[in-house]
């Protein structure tokens, strides 16, 4: 029996990924980390976050060495590309990627039941 791929974008994808509870898991966001944006899943009551291109958690604090923050946003879709929109700091801005980029990402970081054995990684 061939197992399917799973659908990268989801967060029941990105939940069971990083071994959230269901009560945890909120909603889309953009994270802006040292003037950098991303975009990420917001988890609720929390001041953590999962950067989902970098693949990890990141904390949310504006201290004196870094200002890192995130705001719910917005998706939409056009083609291949899935887009975040957010106002921060009352500044709208919008974070642009490939829905395959995730693929490319959490494919090398999880373990995929008869899909990971058949890749060859470099």
């Amino acid at each position: 029996m061939k197992k399917k791929k799973p659908n990268f974008f989801t967060k029941k994808f990105f939940s069971r990924t990083f071994n959230l509870p269901e009560n945890k898991v909120g909603q889309w966001g953009i994270l802006k980390n040292e003037g950098k944006l991303s975009p990420c899943l917001m988890l609720r009551k929390e001041q953590n976050v999962i950067d989902l291109l970098a693949g990890e958690f990141k904390t949310c604090k504006d201290l004196s060495w870094t200002k890192t923050f995130a705001e719910p946003a917005q998706i939409s879709r056009e083609k291949n590309e899935i887009i975040f929109t957010a106002k921060i700091k009352g500044e709208e801005v919008s974070v642009k990627f490939e829905k395959k980029l995730l693929e490319e990402i959490y494919t090398r970081r999880t373990y995929l039941p008869g899909i990971t054995e058949k890749i060859t990684f470099f």
